[in-house]
């Protein structure tokens, strides 16, 4: 069986052994280039290859003395410069056969930046899904810092450990800015600006990956719910090739049933709105919330909607506005069997449907909305806030509106699941494929030399926190010791507040999870609880995420002993009578919340029954209690995927959410 080697995001590359052979020339990974950043006072590595047992001479222009050493029978070689402090430019020359030469190379900092959309997030909206920062224009506008690098690596998943290094380093200005992380770049940015030495950032990240895809075959093999897909590996090319063949057949007939035939649905729903109609197939349901938390549950297909409402008599022909709110993810939407409007994009799902009803449609008395919603991927729903569902005239002021969110029916018209879904959903998405990222991203790096790795990543393992905490520390490790520079530093991003439309907490377990990773050796936590979007899985303040990674490195590495580097994270309780004192760590000058009063915080008794707690600061403690529970023995604080609660030290950095319990998901 034919074995694949390599995936490329855009093209395909074959495997390289090594460029050893009767022509073979003098070469080196791209990571080594003009305008690069090596780490400073650091013995960094160098390495190439060239003809098997050739010479190869390094001089680097602030050593004394060149570096001599001789190719292995395979071809390959590797040195160790040893670097001096910040500094350059400088420039390095390596002869063999032939003559490389490395012009603006500069000492200082060198951070990876790695992770999977908030991590490759640009600071520009250049693209969907991606907005850009606050203030994109002005950011771009004055990245002018000759001495910050940007390396930024393509997209590549591999079967097996490569070696090729695609890309080169940027010089930071205007032109180069746009499209980088968001995240490295104001990181990278927050550390010159305190060092005032120069800074290397390569950003190695790829959107919607997991962490399993960026951990070595050896660390994933200690964990059994990896071992049957990493032995698919050496197959991996046909199954895709297989599964793609049945997704294309399947997709063909699904699309007939997708595709929206206004003809045959406006019959549709010109039948089920008939004064005879019998709709005893048709279910209540309450409209707005997502399937998940409904009988529809996490369909993936089609389902209709339908609503009679009365108008006064006083509307009748006077043209109307239909809000919906958003809907995941597509819509055909009609009044009295009329089409009014339409979304036919999966991208639209967080877009609030406003249509407009011709006067010619109003009927006095009854009428009736029907909503065609199709749903490809994860849960979908007509999701909003009840207050954005309502009808109204079309007219300048403040118009009287009739809410239409309650009770609507609703009737399943087609189960995607009996199709075949295309690979990348049934598990085979090469971001998301145990190892293919860290053999084709990763790896090529090994060992360039680097401070340290800042990481925003979590997104895409929400669907199970405890593995997560598990395999993170275990990918931290691997990364370690593969680069073999000891503990560097590993300071990620907690993933920000979302609503992941389950019915479960996914995303406060899965910070929990990263939470608890803090007790790996070397790692620290940037805490986004303020910082998310209910409705926006990428928030845009990136400006303060980078900050806040830059706090901990300063604080920790750069010997900045004044930065608070934290906001408060929970370190124990203890049970007074009928309340619970928390106490915690990174407390700064003292806890703070803004607004009227402490929020976010629940308490439960020995019926791991949760209910909404009073929350007062005592001086660097915190007192938890409530009428409803007299023997508390729990708490929990942000814990929903979109909670929003307003636990702050002093200098402005938000607590963590957490829990004190370990009672698992059924808890509620």
């Amino acid at each position: 069986m034919k074995r694949i080697q390599i995936f490329l995001f855009v093209f395909l590359l074959s495997v390289s052994t090594g460029f050893a052979g009767k022509k073979a020339q003098l070469k080196l990974p791209k990571i080594f280039g003009d305008n690069m950043v090596l780490q400073q006072n650091f013995q960094a590595p160098i390495w190439g290859w060239t003809k098997p047992g050739k010479k190869i001479t390094i001089k680097a222009s602030w050593l004394k003395k060149k570096v001599v050493t001789r190719a292995t029978e395979s071809g390959s070689w590797q040195v160790k410069l040893q670097t001096p402090k910040a500094g350059g430019p400088y420039s390095i020359k390596i002869k063999s056969d032939t003559t490389i030469y490395f012009k603006n190379v500069l000492i200082g900092e060198v951070w990876l930046c790695s992770g999977q959309s908030n991590m490759e997030m640009p600071v520009d909206s250049v693209r969907k899904p991606f907005p850009g920062v606050p203030n994109y224009k002005l950011e771009i506008a004055t990245a002018n810092f000759p001495e910050i690098r940007l390396f930024t690596f393509p997209k590549i998943a591999a079967t097996e450990p490569q070696i090729k290094v695609i890309g080169s380093w940027k010089v930071c200005d205007p032109t180069t800015v746009p499209n980088f992380s968001a995240v490295a770049y104001f990181f990278g940015k927050e550390l010159y600006q305190r060092l005032n030495v120069p800074i290397g950032l390569m950003n190695v990240s790829w959107g919607g990956s997991a962490a399993e895809a960026w951990t070595k075959k050896e660390n994933l093999l200690r964990f059994d719910v990896f071992k049957s897909q990493i032995a698919q590996l050496d197959s991996l090319e046909e199954i895709i090739q297989q599964k793609q063949k049945e997704y294309v057949k399947a997709k063909k007939e699904r699309d007939k049933l997708v595709s929206v035939d206004s003809e045959n649905d406006s019959g549709k729903v010109a039948s089920w709105i008939n004064q005879d109609f019998s709709d005893t197939t048709w279910k209540l349901i309450l409209v707005p919330q997502i399937w998940g938390k409904t009988p529809i549950r996490n369909l993936t297909g089609i389902a209709w909607f339908s609503k009679n409402i009365i108008l006064p008599d006083i509307w009748k022909n006077k043209n109307l506005i239909l809000e919906l709110g958003p809907i995941d993810e597509m819509d055909v939407t009609w009044f009295n069997g009329k089409k009014i409007g339409e979304h036919d994009k999966s991208e639209d799902w967080q877009k609030n449907r406003i249509y407009k009803i011709p006067a010619a449609y109003v009927l006095s008395g009854k009428n009736n909305v029907t909503i065609r919603v199709t749903n490809n991927f994860g849960e979908g729903g007509i999701y909003g806030s009840p207050n954005q569902l309502k009808i109204y005239p079309d007219e300048m002021g403040n118009p009287i509106s009739i809410p239409l969110s309650g009770k609507w029916k609703f009737k399943i018209d087609v189960d995607f699941s009996k199709f075949p879904l295309a690979p990348q959903r049934s598990g085979y998405a090469k971001n998301k494929f145990p190892t293919l990222l860290y053999n084709g991203m990763l790896h090529p790096l090994i060992p360039f030399a680097i401070k340290g790795v800042i990481w925003y990543q979590g997104e895409g393992n929400t669907s199970d926190a405890d593995l997560y905490s598990r395999l993170f520390p275990e990918m931290i490790q691997n990364w370690r010791q593969d680069w073999n520079q000891g503990d560097f530093p590993f300071y990620f991003v907690q993933i920000a507040p979302y609503d992941y439309k389950r019915n479960y907490p996914s995303g406060a377990e899965l910070r929990d999870a990263q939470r608890k990773s803090l007790s790996v050796p070397h790692t620290g936590m940037a805490v986004t609880m303020d910082l998310g979007h209910k409705y926006d899985i990428h928030p845009r303040r990136k400006v303060e995420v980078g900050k806040r990674l830059a706090l901990w490195a300063l604080a920790k590495d750069y010997g900045f002993e004044d930065v608070v580097y934290s906001g408060p994270l929970y370190k124990s309780k203890k049970i007074e009578e009928n309340s619970i004192r928390l106490f915690f760590d990174n407390v700064g000058s003292g806890l703070y919340y803004w607004g009227e009063k402490l929020t976010g915080f629940t308490i439960a008794g020995n019926d791991s029954v949760f209910v909404q707690a009073e929350a007062v600061i005592d001086g660097e403690t915190i007192i938890v209690s409530s009428d409803l529970v007299t023997n508390p023995i729990a708490i929990r604080y942000g814990w929903k995927d979109d909670a929003e609660p307003n636990l702050f030290n002093i200098e402005g950095l938000p607590a963590s959410s957490f829990r004190t319990d370990d009672w698992g998901r059924v808890k509620k």
